[in-house]
């Protein structure tokens, strides 16, 4: 059983301290951002999220559409995913699948599993030995509940229930693989921050500068409206990974360049110069290779 693509749920660890292709520009009161003064309570308004969304869909093109995804799958393949790329997250999933049944006989086969056993399966994936007690634990809370491995009954439930009543009361399941199982599989209006987004959303002035992702997820749940949630996780994940990188942003030739404040963005080294040194370094560096020079000059020969 392979889940259809596009899955989107990536949970990467990637440094968001960055350099930038081009200086950073700091614009006025008319720029796409957010306050930055350490507030954690406001994002952008939603006029300022839509422009920026029809912007880099006119760019990266309408995404592909929703598809369709059994809940339970989605839930098992976000927590491989936690930590870790989406690649090896589906890598660790089909591991899964193949050590413990085909159909649906594997969700029961687990559920009954040794820890263990079921780490053993998913070492390809960070942190096995904890998302294997996540895993289990998720799979024989939802059979005691519902009486079998489903999560079926969520479709008869509010958003808000869903997430705080079921999803998130279970160990290893965050905001965010919360909101991957509503958007992904059942197409709630629910929209999953992970680092790309987070880093993107940040650097367009989106959301706060310093707020985590769990706190940018809320502010962009509010507002991107809900129509254009799926289309808003795409695109910025998109963007994250084609060209706001984390380490090596391609701001020269981002679409949004002109309006973007570049919220966190360092400027690169200025090249001759040692990342990191002073100019008093660089002073001292030139005076003594100067006097060795005249040195060799004033040497006899």
């Amino acid at each position: 059983v392979r889940l259809p693509l596009p899955f989107r749920i990536c949970c990467t660890t990637q440094s968001q301290t960055n350099t930038c292709s081009t200086r950073p520009r700091r614009r006025s009161s008319d720029s796409m951002s957010a306050s930055t003064s350490g507030s954690w309570e406001h994002a952008a308004a939603p006029a300022v999220v839509c422009a920026a969304l029809d912007v880099l869909l006119r760019f990266h093109g309408a995404p592909a559409p929703r598809a369709a995804c059994d809940p339970v799958d989605v839930l098992v393949h976000a927590i491989l995913s936690q930590n870790t790329t989406d690649a090896i997250g589906g890598r660790a999933f089909e591991s899964l699948l193949a050590a413990f049944g085909p159909g649906d006989e594997w969700r029961d086969a687990v559920a009954d599993a040794e820890e263990r056993d079921i780490a053993a399966a998913i070492r390809c994936s960070r942190m096995a030995d904890r998302k294997a007690r996540a895993i289990r634990g998720a799979l024989r809370r939802l059979r005691e509940r519902y009486g079998s491995v489903t999560l079926a009954p969520l479709a008869g439930l509010p958003d808000d229930d869903a997430r705080a009543k079921v999803l998130t009361e279970m160990y290893g399941v965050g905001p965010k693989t919360a909101a991957c199982v509503l958007l992904l599989s059942m197409g709630r209006p629910a929209l999953p921050v992970d680092t790309h987004v987070h880093r993107v959303a940040t650097r367009l002035g989106l959301v706060p500068e310093g707020c985590t992702c769990e706190r940018a997820q809320e502010l962009l749940q509010a507002a991107v409206p809900d129509e254009r949630k799926y289309e808003a996780n795409t695109l910025l994940l998109q963007h994250g990974k084609r060209v706001c990188k984390a380490q090596h942003p391609d701001c020269a030739h981002c679409p949004l360049r002109d309006t973007c404040p570049q919220v966190g963005v360092k400027p690169p080294p200025k090249r001759g110069k040692r990342a990191g040194s002073s100019d008093s370094e660089s002073e001292d560096s030139s005076t003594s290779k100067r006097r060795l020079k005249r040195r060799k000059l004033d040497t006899p020969q």
